[in-house]
């Protein structure tokens, strides 16, 4: 197919059914907003957005809290890939799950509800896109909504609208919060007879194209049901579903923004892709097309391949799609970068800045090659070596992932195939305790409150604040006395910076009355700004008490310093690398770090100069404005730099210094370029495939380091080897340092050398005059100073004079001014038992050589007197 072709054919499906949609409900007053990033920032209950409601929640959780719009309309970006919701599973194996998908949907918050929801879908479904509504049923939830029932009456007969079960069609947030009953749409794609009895049993032919949840109710922990103050209609429509409908498709996978992905494949193998087999080949074309559109968005939106949380499970859904394309697909190493860069670019027309950000799909594909080759093998063994030569049990499924790096959905992906029955009985145990044995505690908490969200707008005001507490948590119970010890407080205002950004949450002292409330860290779960505290003493009475927040000024100082110079440099570094993709940034109060895509180190002469025009910036002088925007498109239009994966709050902030480097961010900066002080580059350097990271230190803490570096200069050239390792130096200081160190050191290890060889020369001429009867003890002082490899050199050549000559004795010397001693012993009537204490020496043919420790060294004298 001919590029325009294609491009027509993308338009056609695509575009145009996006612009269908939005508009439709621009008609009817909706504000549209961009989809959020998938990868989600303040959420620890999701690994990614599994629906459209999830950028919404905070207006769900707290009816105190206004959305932009009553009325919202979007097309949000969804990965099912884990928790609740996972489709992992099922992708490849009928023509309708993805692990990603677009979920079209529209929103009324405490507007419209039931009747005007119905009427819309069925609206845009059967006036606007013309679907044959003989081919449209609805499923309700009788049992607690008759009412949708009767408003689907006016536009369907008794045989469409279909009773649904509690499963179906009630919706729940979790154990407690928002839920209601729902009506869905679903649509048969053959239309030949009624297919009533088919609603809801995961029939191809009949699917589920529209969700309408009706926010009704709250779930409390009894489990009891109460109207919700605001009551809210939430929707999800599959874009990948209704298109391919529109379009007469009895498959998602006929469409071509999966079909531009299964091309490129044929092209590299011997198969052809038939979509209706359940073939093992036809699955692993449906199952790749999906992968690489999932790893593809993950990438642009910044999420990493990791061993944890959503890296970990990126990492999964590209090990999948490689098994596939290696062991069923039969396609080399490869192949599969090039359909997640098809996938981007043709598929889902992502803005990719630098195309080398998916050249890391190729380092992990050719990674777990390796491990793959490995698990295969070990795989074969564990069922070869079974009693009936077709099983594992949950302990070889372990081992398999915990040795051998190999995913447990692969294992048992594969014992499907080959009908290989497995023992999962003990497996999640198994995982818990691996789990335990490796879990790290984290300061936070999980927050399902319904209480107005804290107004933090005081953060950029750079006062201490009087402020009302709403909320004490301690292992998740809210409390009504502030207990001793760890305590998570949730105050009305707070004017301390909730970790976010890549800036670490601020510090600082609670004080209430005479009390005084330390606080450790603040935090931003669920929305909520999380005040950690260390409380010295319990606190009653806390009703009528007003609480006097006091940030640590010389903390968000720093913070300040480090967060404006960050913005800086990355505005600096796009002289060098002018399509730069910015992918993390982290700060504390000692420096600062900026990561981005690149495959290239920048030259030392590239550094100065950024160096340079960074600390020329802030010699300018330059003050800081902030500006604010409706909407990323008037963001763009003013020129600001933003991040494509960063999901930004309305109105979007944006910090401006003198109008050249303007930056959308919700931290804190200094007010003028000039309080920042001094600035250094302390490193640049790889920090995974293909992205590299900047370390930056500013104000006193790049003084410290350039007048260390200096005060290091000195004692190298007053003749003196400085360890460095753990001393932050300016990067083009360091190696220096590094330069002259290294000079140095091989000057004093060639006159040590020297000094060594003429000391045993000197030892063994001595050796000469000493009887062979007499056991004589000698401590060599001069080799205390040596490097270890010299001593070892050095007593070893006079031990083989020792051997050589018989006579009996000891050296000692004391390993670079520790409490190691290094010995050599030769005695004709010693046995290797005699010194098997003594873990650190070897005997061979009554000659004894190794280190001890220096209480010991009596030992082995007393052994000999």
């Amino acid at each position: 197919m001919k590029i325009e072709e294609r491009r027509d054919k993308l338009n056609n499906e695509d575009i145009n059914l996006r612009k269908t949609f939005i508009n439709f409900f621009k008609l009817y007053d909706h504000l549209e907003l961009p989809s959020s990033s998938v990868k989600l920032e303040n959420d620890p209950s999701l690994l990614f957005p599994n629906s459209g409601m999830v950028q919404f929640k905070p207006y769900m959780l707290n009816a105190e809290l206004n959305p932009p719009s009553s009325r919202i309309t979007t097309i949000q970006r969804c990965i099912r890939a884990g928790g609740k919701h996972n489709d992992l599973d099922d992708v490849g194996k009928d023509n309708y799950h993805h692990t990603f998908f677009e979920m079209m949907g529209n929103w009324s918050f405490g507007d419209y509800f039931k009747e005007e929801a119905i009427e819309f879908a069925y609206k845009f479904l059967v006036e606007e896109l013309k679907l044959d509504k003989n081919r449209l049923y609805v499923s309700v939830f009788d049992e607690m909504d008759s009412e949708s029932r009767f408003i689907w009456k006016k536009y369907f007969p008794d045989d469409h609208i279909v009773s649904g079960s509690k499963k179906n069609n009630f919706w729940e947030m979790g154990e407690v919060g928002p839920c209601g009953p729902c009506t869905e749409i679903h649509y048969d794609r053959i239309g030949k007879e009624n297919v009533a009895h088919l609603v809801n049993q995961d029939d191809p032919n009949v699917l589920e194209i529209w969700n309408i949840v009706f926010m009704e109710y709250e779930k409390i922990k009894n489990g009891e049901l109460v109207e919700l103050k605001r009551k809210c209609i939430d929707t999800g429509i599959g874009f990948e579903r209704l298109a391919s409908i529109v379009h007469n498709y009895m498959s998602n996978y006929q469409l071509e923004v999966f079909q531009v992905i299964i091309r490129y494949l044929e092209e590299n193998c011997k198969y052809k892709f038939t979509d209706y087999s359940d073939k093992k080949e036809d699955v692993a074309f449906r199952v790749i097309a999906d992968h690489a559109r999932t790893i593809a968005v993950c990438l642009n939106d910044g999420i990493q391949f990791s061993n944890e949380g959503t890296g970990y499970v990126l990492r999964r859904i590209l090990r999948r799609a490689i098994r596939y394309l290696n062991e069923i697909l039969d396609i080399k190493p490869g192949v599969l970068s090039k359909a997640v860069f098809i996938a981007a670019k043709d598929s889902l027309e992502l803005q990719i800045e630098n195309e080398s950000i998916f050249s890391v799909v190729n380092d992990e594909e050719l990674l777990f090659m390796k491990t793959l080759e490995k698990g295969i093998i070990q795989f074969n063994k564990f069922v070869n070596n079974s009693s009936d030569k077709n099983s594992l049990s949950s302990k070889e499924i372990f081992l398999l992932y915990d040795t051998f790096g190999f995913p447990t959905d692969l294992t048992l992906l594969m014992a499907e195939e080959k009908s290989i029955n497995v023992d999962t009985s003990c497996l999640q145990d198994l995982f818990n305790k691996a789990k335990e044995r490796s879990k790290v505690k984290k300061d936070t908490v999980s927050l399902q409150l319904n209480l107005p969200l804290t107004d933090d707008h005081y953060k950029y005001e750079y006062n201490n604040l009087e402020s009302s507490l709403l909320a004490v948590v301690q292992n998740d119970e809210k409390l009504t006395y502030i207990p001793k010890g760890k305590v998570f407080l949730i105050f009305d205002k707070t004017c301390f910076y909730g970790e976010s950004g890549g800036q670490i949450g601020d510090r600082g002292v609670i004080k209430v009355e005479d009390k005084s409330i330390n606080l450790i860290d603040t935090q931003i779960v669920n929305n909520y700004v999380v005040h950690v505290c260390d409380s010295k003493e319990e606190i009653f009475g806390l009703e009528p008490k007003k609480f006097i927040l006091c940030y640590d000024e010389e903390l968000r100082f720093k913070l300040m310093c480090n967060h404006s110079a960050i913005h800086l440099i990355g505005h600096m570094l796009k002289k060098f690398i002018p399509d730069l993709v910015q992918t993390g940034s982290f700060l504390d109060d000692k420096k600062g770090t900026l990561d981005y895509s690149c495959n290239k180190k920048l030259t030392d002469d590239n550094l100065a100069e950024i160096e340079k025009s960074v600390n020329d910036i802030i010699g300018q002088k330059i003050d800081r404005n902030i500006r604010y925007f409706k909407s990323i498109d008037q963001l763009i239009e003013s020129g600001s730099v933003y991040l494509k994966n960063v999901n930004y709050p309305l109105p979007i902030r944006c910090v401006d210094f003198g109008g050249k480097f303007k930056d959308a961010c919700g931290g804190t900066h200094v007010e003028n370029t000039s309080q920042i002080g001094e600035f250094v580059i302390l490193s640049e350097k790889s920090c995974k495939a293909n992205t590299r990271r900047i370390t930056l230190a500013t104000g006193n803490c790049a003084k410290k380091a350039r007048e260390d570096a200096e005060i290091i200069l000195r004692k190298i050239n007053n003749g003196e080897v400085v360890d460095t390792s753990n001393v932050d130096l300016p990067m083009l200081m360091r190696k220096q340092i590094d330069i002259l160190n290294a000079k140095l050191r091989k000057e004093i290890d060639n006159k040590m050398n020297l000094m060594v060889k003429s000391k045993v020369k000197l030892l063994c001429d001595e050796l000469i005059n000493l009887s062979i009867k007499d056991f004589f003890i000698k401590e060599i002082n001069e080799f205390s100073k040596c490097s270890k490899k010299q001593i070892i050199k050095g007593m070893m050549s006079i031990g083989n004079e020792l051997k050589k000559t018989k006579i009996n004795g000891m050296y000692y010397t004391y390993v670079n001014d520790s409490s190691d001693v290094y010995l050599i012993i030769y005695n004709s009537t010693s046995k290797a038992s005699d010194f098997s204490e003594f873990k650190g020496l070897k005997f061979n043919d009554n000659f004894i050589n190794g280190i001890i420790r220096e209480d010991q060294l009596n030992q082995i004298i007393e052994k000999f007197k």
